[in-house]
């Protein structure tokens, strides 16, 4: 008996934890931000029904919608979002000793301003 009485509340909390998000009314899309619709892309990727209002709705919502940006924003919600990060990278000009092949030495030559982006998608 102690161990049935164990057992189910342990029970309970491993059928919850793995519960499906439930599906969206689309009444409620229409008051999410732009981000907030994007994740919805990433959070509900496994019921069509949800994924499709969604896409109706950011059609709805036209141009205004950066594609790059929802993409990286689904994909970060459908893996482990702690692990995703996009950090900007900037290299300052340097100068270095470079071989010239005409001349049969090594001469100095400076090297341009350089940015990017780091993006780790796990």
């Amino acid at each position: 008996m102690e161990f049935i009485k164990l057992l189910l509340p342990l029970g309970i909390i491993a059928v919850t934890a793995c519960a499906e998000p439930s599906t969206i009314a689309e009444e409620k899309l229409s008051t999410w931000t732009d981000d907030e619709l994007c994740r919805g892309l990433g959070t509900y990727h496994s019921d069509g029904s949800s994924v499709l209002k969604i896409h109706a709705e950011l059609d709805r919502r036209g141009s205004r919608i950066k594609n790059e940006r929802c993409h990286a924003l689904e994909q970060a919600i459908r893996s482990d979002v702690s692990d995703f990060s996009i950090t900007p990278t900037a290299r300052y000009p340097v100068q270095e000793w470079v071989f010239d092949r005409e001349k049969g030495r090594y001469i100095l030559q400076q090297s341009g301003p350089r940015a990017g982006l780091n993006i780790r998608v796990p």
